[in-house]
């Protein structure tokens, strides 16, 4: 079931009336007894965040990007914390090896 929006030409007076996509029904104003006029509503599948419009796949889309991100960088910290000091041992000996030997 969907909602519509229905408003009265005659009086103005709004109204929301939930029904199948395939009804046509006849909706009378509740205050004045006219028919009233289906009026077109954005309906509720986009979001509006920062002046643009965002479907429910693209909003999808750019959280597991967000989530992916996220995971990617833990996983270079980890590997950072993991090799770091290990790299800098071995800059450290290479270093030690090209120094000349000292005189005593």
């Amino acid at each position: 079931m969907i909602t519509y929006e229905y408003q009265c030409p005659a009086c103005g007076a709004d109204q929301a009336v939930k029904h199948s996509i395939k009804d046509e029904p006849q909706v009378a104003c509740p205050q004045c007894g006219q028919p009233m006029k289906r009026s077109l509503s954005g309906g509720d599948s986009f979001q509006v965040k920062g002046g643009t419009v965002r479907s429910h796949v693209q909003q999808k889309q750019a959280r597991k990007a967000s989530e992916d991100m996220n995971h990617a960088e833990k996983v270079a910290r980890q590997i950072k914390d993991t090799y770091q000091p290990k790299l800098r041992e071995a800059a450290e000996k290479r270093l030690d090896a090209t120094k000349p030997p000292k005189d005593e």
